[in-house]
């Protein structure tokens, strides 16, 4: 995961303005201050005052303790821990699978676990995650940090001992494993907006990766934020309003992606003897993505745009 987050920033350093960007900076408060400005305060002492906070850091994020009422984290533990390692093709190949791993993703199912496996860098190294889950899909309290933990390679081998030959063929070669306690925001924020600090990304609505979706509502996120910002009418003195229409149409499309995320990881793990057969897993199956994938939002960011200027003129 580091890995991939440092090439991002690397191809994206290019676009960035150096002036106006600061890297390792940890913010730890955001507050407001007598002349209406928000200022935020980072770990190293520093501190920098703003007309809009945008809080994008994260599942752990700081500024949501600014957005939610007093003493409250909306954070909750899925009850999975997902194992991840990255495996070189070739030795996997020797092993002689018969699933066409090398061409397509395969999700593999079964009794409270489930794996994902996913070619990456031309075909040449598996990508998996396997997922075993303790609370029978329930959610429970949100788990003491690190979150992310070295696992033993026979952990992740005697967790799924009762599994099919290729599962198993696969994963003893997951070498020096990585443990994650999957965590999300739940219940499902209503709010995303406070006055002028606004959440985005996982810091609003971290979800467990069973529809593989969190990532595209934080796309959508940002999308829906920068057209409303970059509205012509809209200013600082009508932040707030803009703010609203955002916290209109986010927080119900992003909730609904994320509790369809959480059933999806139920049915995946409800299947075997006593639980789904395959015609049960095709039905329950149906549809879960296409409410995702076929939402028009740019038809939706300009209705909301087109009410806000009929606003803007009565006023």
């Amino acid at each position: 995961m580091a890995i991939r987050v440092s090439r991002y920033i690397d191809a994206v350093m290019p676009l960035l303005n150096p002036n106006t960007i600061h890297f390792n900076k940890r913010c730890i408060a955001v507050e407001e201050i007598e002349s209406g400005r928000l200022l935020l305060r980072f770990s190293d002492g520093t501190f920098h005052e703003t007309d809009l906070v945008i809080g994008a850091d994260g599942i752990k994020s700081t500024i949501r303790t600014a957005v939610l009422p007093p003493n409250t984290r909306h954070l909750a533990f899925s009850g999975s821990y997902a194992y991840r390692a990255l495996i070189p093709m070739d030795i996997l190949m020797a092993e002689g699978i018969k699933a066409d791993i090398k061409h397509r993703p395969y999700c593999w199912v079964g009794k409270n676990k489930h794996i994902i496996t996913l070619p990456i860098k031309n075909n040449t190294v598996l990508n998996i995650v396997a997922l075993y889950n303790i609370s029978g899909g329930d959610m429970i309290p949100e788990l003491p940090q690190p979150w992310v933990e070295s696992a033993s390679e026979q952990e992740v081998i005697d967790r799924f001992s009762d599994w099919g030959r290729d599962s198993r063929a696969i994963l003893k070669h997951m070498k020096q494993p990585t443990k994650w306690s999957i965590h999300t925001t739940y219940p499902p924020l209503k709010n995303y907006v406070k006055g002028k600090i606004v959440l985005i990304g996982d810091a609003a609505h971290a979800m467990v990766p069973h529809l593989g979706a969190g990532a595209g509502q934080g796309f959508e996120d940002t999308y829906a934020l920068c057209r409303l910002l970059a509205h012509p009418t809209v200013h600082k003195a009508n932040l707030e309003d803009a703010l609203k229409i955002y916290n209109e149409i986010r927080p119900p499309r992003a909730s609904m992606v994320l509790e369809r995320s959480i059933r999806m990881g139920r049915i995946y793990e409800n299947y075997g003897p006593g639980l789904y057969d395959i015609p049960e897993m095709v039905q329950k199956l149906t549809g879960m993505w296409e409410p995702v994938w076929n939402f028009d939002l740019e038809t939706q960011i300009s209705r909301a745009l087109q009410y806000f200027d009929k606003l803007k003129q009565k006023l």
